[in-house]
């Protein structure tokens, strides 16, 4: 949630800064960014917890129709002073082996707000409900790096070579992982939440029964709840609805609910049942 919370802060002091530089002259991105880098240490180091997150509420809700991330601000920092903490919905301690890859693409502030705020969309949710953990993976970098004592005296743990070694340092590759929180009591769709997230950042969550859930498999089953299909028509539904125009919008970030992708998927589902029983 702080993470979230300070990513917001960061997002509307930055965009404020651009459009008010020396002169009335918008700044660049970078210089915008390190001055509200800069605000953010300043207000922090001058603040208490509490105070600081009261003074922040204060100030999101009087900012809140400037900019999307007030909102955020504010409704992090509310829950935050009444000790409504986020609550966990998936975890992911798999995909340690493409961390680098998860976190070039989707580590930045400005990624994971436009995920968060995309999947929000998809399941009727505000940006601000739901709060996606990607970790730096050079925390894996700390452990390598370690002394330890082998046969032959202290050596950096990077450097051991025997199989025990070799296997501290694989174990603690491994304690990356992705986690997705969401505001405590929310009433929204899990199982596409957990799905469309899933389908982002090609990764399966820890659950067994959310493993190899994907967004297509999800609306393929919810179709074939009110649509009589085979079996051969449900898979002819997977292959032609993942090219349909809905569904590439949709990946392709014009973003959209997930109600409208059922009620595509429920025409084509219906077409393709009439065919399959002789009809036209």
């Amino acid at each position: 949630m702080l993470g979230k919370l300070v990513s917001a802060w960061h997002s509307a002091l930055a965009d404020a800064v651009r459009q008010r530089g020396p002169n009335d002259l918008p700044l660049s991105d970078a210089q915008a960014n390190q001055q509200a880098i800069a605000k953010v240490e300043e207000i922090v180091r001058d603040a208490g917890d509490d105070s600081l997150l009261e003074m922040l509420y204060a100030e999101a809700r009087k900012k809140e129709h400037e900019h999307s991330a007030w909102r955020t601000v504010a409704r992090i920092c509310d829950a935050l002073l009444s000790r409504r903490l986020y609550k966990l919905v998936g975890r992911c301690t798999s995909a340690g082996d493409k961390a680098d890859d998860i976190y070039r693409e989707f580590g930045s502030r400005t990624a994971q707000l436009e995920l968060e705020s995309r999947v929000a969309e998809l399941v009727g949710a505000d940006p601000s409900q739901i709060a996606l953990w990607i970790p730096s993976p050079k925390m894996r970098e700390k452990v390598p790096e370690v002394v330890v004592q082998s046969k032959s005296g202290p050596r950096i743990l990077a450097h051991e070579s025997s199989s025990k070694g070799r296997e501290i340092i694989k174990a603690h590759h491994q304690l990356w992982s992705i986690s997705l929180y969401v505001e405590p009591g929310l009433d929204l769709d899990r199982e596409v939440l957990l799905a469309a997230i899933a389908d982002e950042l090609e990764i399966d969550w820890d659950a067994a029964k959310q493993s190899s859930t994907r967004l297509i498999d999800v609306l393929v089953s919810r179709v074939c709840k009110e649509v009589d299909l085979t079996p051969e028509g449900a898979r002819e539904l997977k292959r032609d609805f993942v090219s349909s125009e809905p569904f590439a919008n949709y990946r392709g970030g014009s973003g959209g609910s997930f109600k409208k992708l059922l009620s595509h998927a429920k025409v084509m589902a219906r077409k393709i049942a009439r065919r399959h029983a002789g009809g036209k």
